[in-house]
């Protein structure tokens, strides 16, 4: 990791390489993870309409909740993406 990749300006987190290599395999990882867990996935059963009733009755605020973490953990993973293989 280079340190002066830290001094960059943040408008390459706006680009659509950030947005094909970072966000969308997070965010696929996320929503994966979640409909596993709403589903009761350490349990013996699996329910997956359970995982669709919670997700339809999430709120504004949990929605919003959400979409920032998936982007704070897409941002903080952005520096360890080869750059060199794509």
């Amino acid at each position: 990791m280079n340190l002066g990749s830290l001094l960059q300006a943040p408008g390459q987190f706006a680009s659509s390489r950030f947005f094909r290599v970072a966000y969308l395999p997070t965010l696929a990882g996320v929503v994966y993870l979640l409909v596993l867990i709403w589903a009761g996935a350490p349990a013996r059963r699996v329910r997956f309409s359970v995982a669709w009733r919670t997700a339809a009755h999430l709120g504004i605020g949990e929605i919003v909740l959400l979409a920032i973490g998936v982007i704070l953990v897409a941002v903080v993973v952005q520096p360890f993406q080869l750059e060199g293989l794509i």
